[in-house]
């Protein structure tokens, strides 16, 4: 999947993926790091703020694992987000595209 998110009130309110029962690699361009994702655990908010330039996170969304989440952009930002039944897959791309 690939998403671009404008610099002027760019986002993607609080869902949950729950009928996508995925690891993912999501990977994350921020032209200035002034945006963010944001998730919920229980009670609690957590933002993780855009690095400048790409970045990457792994995720896993099912109906098993709910995580609400959210994506905010504040600079011009990018997402695309490879995704994989098996982790082991996930796991070996994160780490051919953050080796040097």
């Amino acid at each position: 999947m690939f998403v671009y998110y404008p610099s002027n009130n760019g986002h993607i309110n609080w869902h949950t993926n729950e009928n996508f029962d995925y690891y993912n690699a999501i990977c994350t361009y921020s032209q200035a790091g002034n945006s963010f994702f944001e998730y919920r655990d229980g009670e609690e908010t957590i933002r993780v703020n855009d690095d400048i330039g790409w970045s990457v996170k792994k995720t896993k969304w099912s109906k098993t694992n709910v995580v609400p989440h959210r994506a905010i952009s504040n600079d011009n930002r990018i997402t695309i987000t490879f995704s994989s039944s098996v982790e082991s897959e996930i796991d070996e791309f994160i780490q051919n595209i953050t080796t040097p």
